[in-house]
């Protein structure tokens, strides 16, 4: 069972936004690269302020993973972009798991912050491998049921959807 930190400082003021909150606590950190945090990253914020994500810092740039509903992937069969050529729904859903893993294993991060979509919390590099591996799961198991609509809460802080 992960044992995130709801964030004090930044989760406290009901009017900062999730990018105001992200900005406040990663902005220092980031010293290079900062148009991943303040152009891109907040781009992404402003698109969809309750959309859950999975937020690295370090000081050359950022990664954000958002975690999609089941609805906004690809239909069963379907090719379409991805990256640098094309995917169907299977190979995006991976690459979210892959991602953080390899961020995981291979980058040096500094603050990994996991948006609930009400809530920002701080978690380990475990606890976010571990998000998204719940967060694939809960995919795959709406792609199976054939509810995509369905919402699911895992009884756990980090894990709320």
């Amino acid at each position: 069972m992960a044992t995130a930190t709801k964030l004090g400082r930044c989760a406290a003021s009901a009017s900062a936004t999730v990018y105001q909150q992200v900005k406040a606590l990663a902005g220092p950190i980031v010293k290079h690269y900062r148009d991943d945090l303040v152009k891109h990253d907040r781009r992404t914020f402003q698109d969809d302020p309750t959309r859950p994500f999975l937020h690295f810092s370090r000081e050359c740039g950022t990664h954000l993973i958002t975690l999609d509903s089941a609805e906004s992937y690809p239909l069963p069969g379907d090719n379409v972009p991805f990256l640098f050529g094309t995917a169907q729904r299977d190979k995006i859903l991976a690459d979210v798991v892959g991602s953080v893993r390899h961020i995981a294993n291979y980058e040096t991060t500094e603050l990994i912050l996991h948006w609930d979509g009400r809530r920002l919390w701080q978690v380990t590099v475990q606890e976010a491998i571990d998000v998204a591996e719940v967060y694939s799961r809960k995919i795959r198991n709406e792609w199976q049921a054939g509810n995509v609509a369905d919402e699911t809460v895992v009884d756990c802080p980090c894990f709320h959807w």
